[in-house]
């Protein structure tokens, strides 16, 4: 806004124009949260969930502390944490003194300054973050008798090197656990074609999934109440679960769902759900649900508190 904030006298222009401003302000402070914010906090409360970190410590910490936490990696004090020069790993060391221009290797290997650098009429920088080509001239493929240039996607380059040649921070206490991630992460960015990931999805868009849909695959390890379970059971959705503790007792498998041990059963299940008629499952599932209403529920809650208020 033009008008300034200390003014007190305004003409009904200066006050539509500051009404105009506040509520730009608002909109834009909506959709910065609903698109970036929001988006950001789901992402660090589905990885405190993936490791066990309090759901405090996730929104309280940035980033690279929650990192921190899933690697296990704790600060240690190392002798030789200031040294510059860079040994190179043995798979590479041969590769690397016959390919790579010595001027550049030498600089790379002993010194932390940038260098800038003309390769195959590309412009590339080299930095300590790692190597990267200029923006605006190499968004092309070209190639001669001598050399073929191409940019491609390297599927998570540097985690990857980290792995390869055993590079990650001496910090982390089990490198297994990065091994473990970033297999995930690369099974997931090169899913079959027929696996959606939509991302967070709520209200009618939950539910037309579930009314829709021929089965509620959910294989989780541990679970507290059964929610999912329960909204699949109430849509009479086939449910196809894993077989743990808390659903002993009221999920019956073969009777209001399946419930599998390991992959082969999951996939015979998810056939079963698809192919066959579940009808009589849904009716039974549908049973369960109607014993857990928040009425009942909520009945039996009072009842619990009666007995406790007169204890």
């Amino acid at each position: 806004s033009s008008v300034d904030f200390n003014k007190e006298d305004l003409t009904d222009m200066e006050i539509e124009d500051v009404i105009y401003y506040c509520k730009q302000d608002v909109y834009a402070a909506m959709y910065f949260y609903k698109d970036v914010v929001h988006p950001y906090t789901l992402t660090k409360l589905a990885m405190g969930k993936r490791f066990n970190i309090p759901e405090k410590t996730c929104r309280t910490s940035t980033n690279a502390r929650l990192v921190a936490i899933a690697l296990k990696a704790k600060r240690r004090p190392f002798d030789d944490a200031d040294k510059i020069e860079i040994e190179l790993p043995k798979k590479i060391r041969d590769y690397c003194y016959e390919n790579v221009p010595s001027k550049i290797l030498q600089q790379l290997l002993t010194s932390t300054d940038s260098l800038h650098v003309r390769l195959f009429d590309n412009e590339v920088d080299y930095g300590n973050g790692g190597i990267h080509s200029v923006f605006d001239t190499n968004l092309y493929i070209e190639s001669d008798d001598e050399y073929t240039l191409i940019n491609v996607d390297a599927t998570s380059y540097y985690p990857s090197m980290l792995i390869q040649f055993d590079c990650l921070s001496r910090c982390v206490e089990d490198r297994q656990v990065f091994i473990d991630i970033f297999d995930e992460r690369v099974a997931i960015k090169h899913k079959p074609d027929n696996v959606i990931l939509p991302g967070y999805i709520k209200g009618n868009v939950i539910k037309g999934a579930l009314y829709y849909a021929n089965c509620m695959f959910f294989p989780t390890n541990e679970e507290t109440e059964g929610i999912v379970a329960l909204e699949a059971l109430a849509t009479k959705l086939t449910l196809v679960t894993r077989d743990i503790g808390v659903y002993k007792g009221w999920l019956q498998n073969g009777v209001n769902c399946f419930k599998g041990k390991n992959n082969e059963e999951f996939i015979d299940y998810i056939k079963k759900s698809i192919e066959t008629d579940c009808s009589s499952i849904h009716e039974e599932g549908y049973k369960v649900v109607e014993n857990r209403t928040l009425d009942k529920v909520g009945l039996q809650l009072k009842n619990e508190y009666e007995l406790l208020l007169k204890k």
